[in-house]
């Protein structure tokens, strides 16, 4: 009881934590809200609307084909932070199970460590971009090449924390007693190490709601009509110097989300700290 009280106090008294999970907790809320704010959709078009300035009919605007901008990038964040959760959930449990059996086994952990160099030495958007030239544009395939592309790192830091466990006595009187490598891997070191991933995946959520704009944004990510950050810039980009709105604002929704997923990635490093204890 005494140890959870004071966890709780330092998350208190964390500024780091509390700003992140409120702007997170925003755009979530908005995320999940936004078939009941805007129920006709995001394809409704006015012609004699299209390219209106902010103004209390459309509080950000419209786009080249009369569409509201605000309608647009609320829904536009259900695919946006949905990819982003959805990388985030994919690299954290196979780059879990990766690093666990690459750290424990020295066979496995040469071809893998191997693959996962390989995988790092090219620039993260140029291999993303090659995968969906393979796979063809889509939601799915957004998330599965972002989702390889990013599972290495997750894999590094629970491989590291595998090789730091076994040197530990309890591991070796654990191998000596004849527990399996499962049983060690998952009831004794997986618990372990779970703050450091989890730390980690937090800035993967961000990182991958960045990739997944510059994929749209470069035309092979989510395709239009259906809106994502990344495409609402694109098609704003023809008529920036005419209607700045379809530019700015969607990028103000990605710093906004990126920030507070970054802030509540270093409050949680922070709060994990044993030299914070």
């Amino acid at each position: 009881m005494k140890m959870g009280y004071l966890r709780v106090q330092r998350i208190l008294k964390n500024r780091r934590i509390i700003i992140g999970s409120i702007l997170v907790f925003l755009i979530i809320l908005f995320t999940l809200l936004t078939p009941f704010i805007f129920p006709e959709g995001p394809h409704v078009m006015e012609v004699t609307e299209r390219l209106k300035a902010p103004s209390k009919a459309h509080f950000l605007g419209t786009d080249s084909v009369g569409r509201d901008l605000l309608c647009r990038l609320l829904y536009g964040s259900r695919v946006s932070v949905g990819v982003g959760a959805a990388v985030a959930v994919i690299t954290m449990v196979f780059g879990l199970i990766i690093g666990l059996y690459a750290g424990y086994y020295k066979a496995v952990d040469n071809i893998v460590m191997r693959i996962c160099d390989s995988l790092k030495s090219i620039p993260s958007i140029l291999l993303a971009i090659a995968l969906l030239a393979i796979m063809g544009s889509g939601i799915g395939n957004v998330i599965i090449s972002v989702s390889i592309v990013y599972t290495p790192d997750v894999a590094r830091i629970a491989r590291a924390a595998v090789l730091t466990a076994r040197e530990q006595t309890y591991i070796e009187a654990l191998e000596a007693l004849g527990a399996g490598a499962n049983r060690i891997l998952w009831l004794n070191i997986a618990p372990n190490i779970l703050s450091s991933v989890i730390i980690q995946v937090s800035f993967i959520f961000a990182t991958a709601i960045v990739t997944e704009a510059s994929l749209s944004f470069l035309g092979v990510g989510v395709p239009v009509p259906e809106p994502s950050w990344g495409n609402i810039v694109y098609e704003g980009r023809a008529v920036m110097f005419q209607a700045w709105w379809l530019v700015v604002y969607p990028s103000i929704f990605i710093a906004v989300t990126v920030f507070g997923l970054n802030l509540l990635g270093d409050g949680l490093r922070d709060l994990f700290d044993p030299q914070n204890s």
